[in-house]
Formats: structure tokens, C-alpha cells, sequence
């Protein structure tokens, strides 16, 4: 299974915006490109999370 985290755009006022969709807190814009380990982190154990949730019930209904 293949899936993107986010889309990137490089903007000429801030520099990065990475846009994890609006269910995984839409936005996040720096100067820094450093400062995406958190919000990334949280995005990635989130969607793993609910990965794990959506297997989980596919092996009960099995």
C-alpha cells in the first residue's frame, strides 16, 4: 500500500509548506525545514494508528 504524508509546496514568503490535508491539522509553513520533526512525527503515529485500527477490523470481519 502506497500513501503520501503530505504535499509540499516552496513559497516565496515562508519558505516550506507542507500540507498533511485538513484531518491531520492541514498547514504547517517555516523558514526552518527543522522545525517539521514534530509535526510530522504526530502525522505519521496518527496514520499508522488508524492503519492499525482499520487492519484490526478487517481481520475480525474476516
Amino acid at each position: 500500500m502506497k500513501a503520501k504524508v503530505f504535499d509540499f509546496y516552496e513559497d516565496k514568503g515562508l519558505k516550506y509548506c507542507f500540507d498533511f490535508g485538513e484531518e491531520y491539522g492541514g498547514e504547517f509553513i517555516s523558514d526552518e525545514l527543522g522545525n517539521i520533526d514534530a509535526p510530522l512525527l504526530s502525522v505519521f503515529r496518527t496514520r499508522v494508528a488508524s492503519m492499525n485500527i482499520k487492519n484490526k477490523k478487517a481481520k475480525t470481519d474476516a
